[in-house]
């Protein structure tokens, strides 16, 4: 489960919501690993082959057909009627919202999701896991609790939800992971 957790990790932070400053980070990350796979180091201005050199694409097969659920966050069109909070609940909020958008870049958190979803499926797929997807197009109209039965109903060793949270203070940096007991 932690090499699953890291694998999205990586790609969440490769796609995920950037700002430009953020953004140069990638560019020179992506550089270096290029640089890396090459087997090409730089040293001071000298360039030097790597003295451990771990490709990003192999990835060592873990998966034993486990089967996860990938729930690409939210939709183009949110679903304002209500729904239950949870099982049996009294309390009730939307059944979907289409997510943030990007204040620099203006892109869908729905879009963003999607893209790290699709890519993060094929990654698990070279590891040897199944991967249910609950959705993959914006154009879609399904309930947060329609999403949870599909993982419940294929019996799925994990569910994986995807989004890119959004905080009115811009200051606000970091990566949130909720992992139920």
């Amino acid at each position: 489960m932690k090499k699953l957790l890291i694998v999205f990790l990586i790609l969440f932070f490769i796609t995920g919501c950037k700002q430009e400053k953020q953004l140069e980070t990638v560019i020179i990350k992506t550089k270096v690993i290029e640089q890396q796979q090459n087997g090409i180091v730089e040293k001071q201005g000298e360039k030097t082959k790597p003295i451990i050199h771990n490709s990003v694409n192999e990835l060592p097969v873990a998966g034993n057909n486990r089967l996860i659920v990938i729930d690409a966050g939210h939709q183009r069109y949110g679903n304002n009627a209500p729904e239950p909070i949870g099982p049996g609940a009294i309390e009730t909020k939307a059944k979907v919202t289409s997510g943030a958008t990007g204040v620099i870049t203006g892109n869908l958190e729905s879009q963003i999701n999607l893209d790290v979803a699709l890519k993060l499926k094929g990654k698990l797929e070279e590891c040897g896991y199944q991967v249910i997807m609950v959705r993959t197009s914006q154009d879609v109209d399904m309930s947060n609790s329609e999403r949870a039965k599909i993982a419940n109903e294929n019996k799925a060793d994990a569910f994986i939800r995807l989004h890119c949270n959004s905080d009115d203070v811009f200051s606000t940096r970091g990566v949130l992971t909720i992992a139920p007991s």
